[in-house]
């Protein structure tokens, strides 16, 4: 009996201190930061990929009608060959709803995933806005650590109202 007490006592030690672990890496991971920063910029992010995508779709389209209504000014055989490949263009850019779709599926995924971030933070009983120092960011290749300016200019497109207007690029220029 006392082996099997020992046993028991043993087990419930490791998981007292796997979930003390685990209490020390939520707070680690500032549940707080990952809503208000991480996951918010990442659905910015991607609202501005499906805005983006839509307006380049909405171009091509309408560029498409005007090429088909040229069509009709054409000898019928080049006629019909602007108009297969017009209607090409319309079918190829159904791209843009399913983009959209999938967009949505992950952005949806990313809420659920901060929902059980705070969720699990509350169960452990941890403040999500504690003040603790984040973790070190992992360099991801050597060419990183050689060259860091280079990686912070890889950015791709700002978001619409953050990024800087060319009024103030001018006038960074014309300083002297």
């Amino acid at each position: 009996m006392a082996a099997s007490f020992d046993h028991v006592s043993q087990e419930l030690a490791a998981l007292s201190a796997y979930i003390r672990n685990a209490k020390a890496e939520l707070a680690q991971l500032r549940p707080d930061e990952i809503g208000s920063r991480y996951i918010a910029s990442a659905t910015d992010e991607l609202d501005a990929i499906v805005g983006a995508t839509e307006t380049a779709t909405n171009t091509i389209l309408d560029n498409a009608e005007i090429l088909q209504d040229l069509a009709g000014e054409l000898e019928p055989g080049l006629a019909r060959r602007v108009s297969e490949a017009t209607t090409m263009i319309f079918e190829a850019c159904n791209f843009q709803d399913i983009t959209g779709q999938r967009i949505t599926k992950v952005v949806s995924a990313l809420k659920h995933i901060e929902a059980r971030i705070l969720a699990l933070t509350a169960a452990f009983g941890l403040d999500p806005t504690a003040a603790i120092a984040p973790l070190p960011l992992a360099q991801s290749s050597a060419d990183d650590a050689v060259r860091p300016t280079d990686a912070a200019l890889l950015n791709g497109p700002q978001l619409a109202g953050k990024a800087h207007d060319q009024a103030a690029i001018d006038a960074l220029f014309n300083k002297e």
